[in-house]
């Protein structure tokens, strides 16, 4: 039985829905990415460089522009309900904690990131939780405040990314691997 969702319209709660789906693939993908890095890393060095360089590349290509669509769609919207402005503060914050741990990733060694790895983890689920559960449904509820337009622009953002690749995951094969690509999470070119 899927959970209460209020929403103004039926399209704000699709919407609400989806941005709560892409929310928990980032997280999972993350996830994946980061126990591969956990229990690979000190096993095989070459493994470790790979699963590491594909944790950089997930980054860039959907952590980060994810960060950077959500302080330029529904931030905005938001920070418009004075009862959402604190939050909307502590979020933006968290934006620069989640880039840094990023950075932090990108000058380590793949054993040395181990750390930042998991702290990006942990925050980027708290981070998403917030969004998922206090500012959607508050864009949901907002009179005048349409989530399925923002969600809309969401999309068209990420889709159309820094690179103009789609950043959302392969589909995956009944076998567990990627389709199109061979591998896992580990390889740099596939997420």
């Amino acid at each position: 039985m899927d959970p209460l969702i209020l929403a103004s319209t039926p399209e704000d709660a699709a919407a609400l829905r989806a941005a709560e789906a892409h929310h928990a693939r980032l997280v999972g993908e993350l996830t994946a990415r980061v126990t591969l890095l956990l229990t690979g890393a000190g096993r095989d060095p070459a493994a470790g460089r790979r699963i590491h360089r594909g944790l950089l590349a997930f980054c860039d290509r959907a952590v980060l522009p994810h960060l950077s669509a959500s302080a330029a769609v529904l931030y905005p919207a938001a920070r418009a309900l004075p009862e959402a402005r604190p939050l909307i503060d502590g979020l933006i914050a968290e934006h620069a904690c989640l880039s840094g741990l990023v950075g932090a990733l990108r000058s380590a060694s793949p054993a040395g990131a181990i750390a930042d790895a998991r702290a990006l983890q942990v925050l980027l689920a708290e981070h998403l939780a917030k969004e998922t559960g206090l500012v959607l449904p508050l864009l949901a509820l907002a009179p005048g405040i349409r989530l399925s337009v923002l969600h809309a622009d969401l999309d068209r953002r990420l889709s159309d990314g820094p690179s103009g690749a789609d950043p959302r995951p392969a589909p995956r094969t009944r076998e567990g691997g990627q389709a199109g690509g061979g591998g896992g999470p580990e390889e740099t070119g596939g997420a």
